[in-house]
């Protein structure tokens, strides 16, 4: 090998391998202070370029799942056909919504700030010392990344325009497949047809603005509050219980840390470091701020690149999305049995709502009840409904064998996730009443339901411990479902926020 100097120095290198060459390079360039040396092989007389991975630029398809920074889009089951049940007649729909895409929190948007400092690392590690291994593409993009001047502080955790979107078009596809239940004029619509709730917090009320909007869009909306007692929609955060066995436990989290240690991850530390032209391997926080920049960017622009995705391999998103997926099932879903009785109160309200219309009079009744909940909210419904229940738990050690695991949060806890659960009146004298689920707007296999078509009276025997232990639950047993939420739909017409009814 020969590399050829301007000044007609000619020094020789023994090609030891590809580090050493790259070493020789480097330190060729600060003893002769140029900027470009070019290597020519006499062997092929060709210049030899860096070496590099993959080019994700280049990469038509993407890997899309990113655990609970998911973009709705990506996973929704919109195919859907419009709802025709033979002899089935939807009466009402029951439905928990995660708010939509959004800016990070405010400690998260403080650590993706540093990023531009370890791009210009990066970039120096390639063009200067000659390290690193991303292609010339991935590195341009990253060159030339700004961080997105509209997060700020101020933003943090507010609904981006993306997920306005995410809800509105959520709304507008509901009003298509149910047509029934939403009433082709707006003045058909009351408060008595439709309840809107949601915990507080300008995401879960502008994610509800959103999406009524998308319903009935020739309202008028005025600015609205969200109310403010969190108790009912997070029981989880005033139970002593959950805090003291899972959210202040680091021994609830013992596979989360296993995982970090395991060769799989190690590896993907040591394999980004490379990429990125570092010779120790990065921190953590480096890594999870690459990462966070990655997801969050593609969620908020749907059809362009994130220079932050081409820093991981396909296989290193997987195992950064099982970090997340593992997070999420030992703090909200079944990795733990106090989690299993914390969604207990959401389960009592939808079966209360149902129970309503079982002697056919529903007259009465809403066609829609709808709430915006955190996603650890929603995550603990599913729980508690025991949808994506894998027969086998999720360790730190069966990372492979659980690659089509069924709690997976990028299906199931993505930006603008729900849960939707329709009443069905049926002519079938002996059983007329049916329930259908979805989550993510595709029908739950729940087992003993025929193509998702459960038998209402199944339900209720199913669930009929876990409804009677809700009187007697040992975190909110003095709580009352309707006294905790504020009518959204009151807000939204200007009137006074007051109590409702459990009606």
């Amino acid at each position: 090998m020969v590399i050829y100097l301007p000044t007609a120095t000619i020094l020789v290198v023994t090609l030891l391998g590809e580090d050493t060459i790259i070493e020789y390079i480097r330190r060729a360039k600060m003893l002769i202070g140029l900027k470009e040396l070019i290597l020519i092989s006499l062997t092929f007389g060709q210049a030899i370029s860096r070496s590099t991975d993959y080019c994700y630029a280049e990469n038509d398809q993407p890997y899309l799942k990113f655990g609970t920074k998911t973009a709705y889009t990506f996973i929704h089951g919109a195919k859907r056909p419009a709802q025709n049940i033979p002899g089935c007649k939807p009466l009402q729909i029951w439905m928990l919504t995660r708010p939509g895409t959004l800016y990070p929190d405010a400690e998260t948007i403080s650590k993706l700030k540093a990023l531009p400092k370890l791009r210009d690392q990066i970039t120096y590690n390639h063009d200067t010392l000659g390290y690193g291994h991303l292609c010339d593409l991935d590195l341009e993009n990253l060159r030339i990344w700004r961080i997105d001047s509209a997060m700020t502080m101020e933003k943090a955790e507010n609904l981006v325009p993306q997920g306005t979107e995410d809800l509105v078009l959520l709304a507008r596809r509901l009003k298509t497949h149910l047509p029934e239940l939403f009433p082709p004029t707006v003045s058909d619509v009351s408060e008595r047809n439709y309840k809107f709730r949601s915990t507080a917090g300008e995401k879960t009320s502008s994610s509800l603005k959103a999406f009524m909007s998308g319903l009935f869009d020739q309202w008028q909306m005025p600015p609205t509050e969200a109310p403010m007692n969190n108790t009912q929609f997070a029981s989880h955060l005033t139970c002593p219980e959950w805090r003291d066995e899972v959210s202040n436990n680091p021994e609830a989290m013992i596979e989360v840390t296993r995982f970090k240690s395991s060769p799989e991850y190690q590896n993907l530390l040591t394999n980004v470091s490379r990429r990125l032209g570092f010779r120790n391997n990065i921190t953590e926080a480096s890594l999870n701020a690459m990462y966070d920049m990655c997801r969050y960017e593609k969620a908020w622009t749907l059809d362009a690149i994130s220079a932050w995705c081409a820093v991981f391999s396909l296989e290193e998103l997987k195992i950064l999305e099982y970090r997340d997926d593992l997070t999420e099932y030992y703090k909200y879903g079944y990795g733990n049995k106090v989690n299993l009785r914390m969604g207990c109160s959401l389960l009592q309200d939808m079966f209360r709502q149902f129970k309503k219309l079982e002697s056919g009079d529903n007259a009465s009744e809403p066609k829609g009840v709808f709430s915006v909940v955190e996603l650890g909210t929603l995550e603990l419904f599913i729980a508690a409904m025991r949808f994506a229940e894998d027969s086998t738990p999720l360790l730190a050690s069966n990372y492979q064998s659980m690659s089509k695991r069924l709690w997976r949060t990028s299906e199931i806890g993505s930006f603008a996730a729900n849960i939707q659960a329709v009443f069905y009146r049926c002519d079938v004298p002996e059983d007329p009443n049916k329930v259908i689920f979805y989550m993510g707007e595709k029908p739950v296999p729940y087992t003993g339901c025929k193509v998702g078509l459960c038998d209402w009276d199944d339900l209720k025997s199913r669930f009929a411990k876990t409804l009677s232990d809700c009187e007697s639950n040992f975190c909110n047993a003095n709580s009352a479902f309707s006294s905790l939420v504020v009518p959204t739909v009151l807000l939204w017409l200007g009137l006074p926020a007051l109590a409702l009814s459990s009606h």
